[in-house]
């Protein structure tokens, strides 16, 4: 998440257009937990993944 970022609700509408293309896999790249200390990156990852896998699916 960052100030004036894009939207999880924006970014839910990128990943739904990208699931319509052959996707055969994904990565999380640059989130490190220690330095997430309120949670909030690590759990819009975990979101996005989520998401990635049941529109892939």
């Amino acid at each position: 998440p960052e100030a004036g970022g894009v939207s999880f609700e924006t970014l839910l509408e990128a990943i739904l257009d990208f699931a319509k293309l052959n996707i055969v896999g994904l990565d999380v790249n640059e989130l490190s937990p220690p330095y997430d200390l309120s949670g909030a990156s690590t759990a819009l990852a975990c979101k996005i993944i989520r998401e990635l896998l049941l529109a892939i699916n």
